[in-house]
């Protein structure tokens, strides 16, 4: 939390990475920083969601290659909120479309 609040503080730029696992699709979501804040137990349940998710796609993929405990510490417990307002969006899943902006879209 700490280094991420120094390099937001310096560029007031903000970046978030999301894939669908499966399908892979992936996609970054940039833009500037609105406000960050202490997680609350809503918070927290998401995360928690989102974890389970997480695991059950990984297991869906891959089996029994992977235990819960080794697919749950890849994702560690938040340590804050963030707001961002999103300006760009842009294409991450790997292809010909990799880099493409999304939104605005390209060439406005």
């Amino acid at each position: 939390a700490d280094g991420l609040r120094a390099a937001v503080a310096e560029r007031s730029r903000f970046a978030l990475a999301a894939e669908i696992i499966g399908p892979h699709h992936a996609y970054q979501f940039k833009g500037t920083l609105v406000d960050e804040r202490p997680l609350g137990d809503g918070d927290l349940a998401i995360w928690r969601a989102c974890t389970a998710r997480f695991v059950q796609d990984v297991h869906s993929l891959y089996g029994g290659a992977f235990t819960d405990a080794m697919l749950e510490a890849r994702c560690p417990e938040p340590a804050l909120a963030v707001r961002f307002h999103v300006e760009e969006i842009y294409v991450q899943t790997p292809g010909p479309a990799a880099g493409r902006r999304l939104y605005p879209p390209e060439g406005t």
